[in-house]
């Protein structure tokens, strides 16, 4: 598995020149530990879903959480990147099923894979609209839904797909990488699955 490139950060440099204090030092130390530590994605091989992972040491949320919690927003306890979703997840599930050896193969293209994480954060808001039964009348109720995501670098991902399509010849579409920082109205958030749904929900760069 490879994974980003090292790059000291500012808090790296510093606490090599002797600068932070015992709290600053103690997190970076944590987060180095973090990143040392990922591991490829997981796949469940029952329902065809795969899942990267990410430990919460490597997302820094403290900067929004003031400013996002007086709006009703609540944090994530847990970071993960979807790479194959339940819809997808069944066509591969499925594949699995009917080819022997294909859960072998998937298994080992997901260990040497690229997974390297791009350093830049890009940090959006975005709404969506879900007409939701009301369990009284049986009639759709408008619910507004907002999420704030963090969208994700991850330069080999393109090649994981056509590989896991060459593979399975299951046709699985790509993922939009992102991970959920905060959510209001609803703590699954929001399912964002192309580029095209994501523009879709006024993203609001933050």
């Amino acid at each position: 598995m490879s994974i980003e490139k090292y790059k000291p950060s500012s808090e790296e440099i510093a606490k090599a020149e002797g600068f932070l204090n015992d709290v600053e030092r103690k997190k970076s130390e944590e987060r180095e530990e973090a990143f040392l530590s990922l591991k490829p994605p997981r796949l469940n091989r029952k329902s065809g879903t795969i899942i990267l992972d990410l430990d919460s040491r490597l997302i820094d949320i403290e900067q929004l959480r003031i400013r996002l919690e007086s709006q009703m927003f609540e944090p994530k306890d847990e970071f993960h990147f979807t790479v194959v979703g339940t819809r997808n997840g069944k066509k591969l599930a499925g594949a699995i099923k009917s080819q022997p050896g294909l859960s072998k193969k998937v298994g080992e293209l997901i260990r040497t894979s690229n997974w390297e994480l791009g350093s830049t954060p890009q940090i959006y808001k975005v709404t969506k609209e879900y007409a939701i039964p009301d369990p009284k009348t049986g009639e759709n109720r408008s619910e507004s839904r907002q999420s704030v995501v963090q969208v994700l670098d991850l330069p080999g991902l393109d090649a994981f797909y056509r590989n896991l399509n060459a593979i399975s010849s299951a046709e699985i579409e790509p993922q939009f990488p992102h991970i959920t920082l905060f959510t209001m109205g609803d703590k699954m958030g929001i399912a964002i699955n192309s580029r095209e749904e994501f523009e879709k929900m006024s993203p609001e760069q933050l």
